[in-house]
């Protein structure tokens, strides 16, 4: 069990960590905000990755799909940074389920439900919906966060080998490849094909995360999505930038909504051309919405928000 009012004071101690998943994606946490050992930037890089790898193996360690530390941010603006590593100890970019857990224990320790950080430069909002009330800390009543991205996204689409494919940066390289609803099951097939386009020369040097998408039903404004995540090189549960591309892809690709009502509110910038949407992606570890704004004139996507359930499973101590 986890109680709110001892998770500030556990997390003061180096040695100790925090499970948690959102919607299936799960990560390690720890707090590194009075760390001496990481005050040294490159000493703090050297040593995460270690215990990125230490950690988040399935078999010697706690089981990760990456390691999750709240730093001080660097710009000394009295926000936090979110620091992320993958499973192999390598940077992986923007994890939006990542930061809906990352915003999620930072309101925990500051009783704070609007929550501002950094990661990788930029910064980002969230907002940490329910659960106030409760003393415990519950995985069966999760708390729901929603973040917003900063800046603007554009897809951009292309055949490769015959295949159509949509490439998306959502804080993170994305590839979405539209497949059959039957292929989402066949696990064998996502992690062959998954591992074969994630290396492709198409996508040199750094490689990409592979999402492969397909209709959830008659919904058009549903889809359902496996991603094959870099970094871990494997399915995992659910990938929140994977969702994200998806969304967008799944709007660029099909005109999803064109015509429908302008938003004209001072939200929109009283852009015209400007139109809201909202699209659920069903991935293996539940359900998450996307919701953004598509400028129909230069046709790209802003205001681009993830919001989706988190849940905080256990307390550890590391021993090495």
């Amino acid at each position: 069990m986890i109680y709110r009012s001892m998770l500030s004071e556990w997390l003061a101690d180096p040695s100790h960590l925090v499970k948690m998943h959102g919607s299936g994606n799960d990560f390690v946490m720890v707090d590194l905000r009075n760390n001496r050992a990481m005050d040294n930037n490159r000493a703090m890089d050297l040593n995460l990755r270690q215990l990125a790898v230490d950690l988040c193996d399935r078999h010697s360690g706690v089981g990760a799909d990456g390691l999750i530390g709240i730093a001080n941010a660097r710009e000394k603006d009295g926000e936090n940074e979110m620091i992320f590593k993958n499973p192999d100890g390598s940077d992986a970019g923007m994890c939006g389920n990542g930061a809906r857990c990352f915003a999620a224990l930072v309101s925990v320790l500051s009783g704070l439900r609007d929550i501002r950080f950094v990661m990788g430069g930029n910064r980002y909002q969230a907002t940490v919906f329910g659960g106030d009330d409760r003393a415990l800390l519950d995985g069966e009543f999760p708390e729901v966060v929603e973040i917003e991205f900063p800046g603007e996204i554009s897809v951009e689409h292309r055949v490769v080998e015959g295949q159509d494919l949509s490439m998306v940066y959502s804080g993170t390289e994305h590839v979405i490849v539209r497949t059959n609803p039957s292929r989402l099951d066949d696990v064998g097939y996502i992690r062959e094909r998954g591992s074969y386009w994630r290396s492709h020369d198409a996508f040199v040097p750094s490689g990409t995360n592979v999402n492969f998408m397909a209709p959830a039903g008659e919904d058009p404004w549903t889809c359902k999505v496996r991603t094959f995540e870099r970094g871990v090189e494997n399915l995992t549960l659910s990938c929140g930038t994977g969702a994200i591309a998806s969304a967008l892809a799944l709007h660029s690709e099909t005109g999803l909504g064109l015509g429908a009502k302008q938003r004209r509110s001072s939200d929109a910038g009283e852009a015209s051309g400007e139109s809201e949407f909202c699209i659920k992606v069903d991935q293996l570890g539940g359900t998450v919405e996307v919701s953004f704004l598509f400028d129909e004139q230069t046709k790209r996507y802003r205001r681009i928000r993830l919001k989706g359930p988190v849940a905080f499973v256990f307390m550890a101590q590391m021993l090495f």
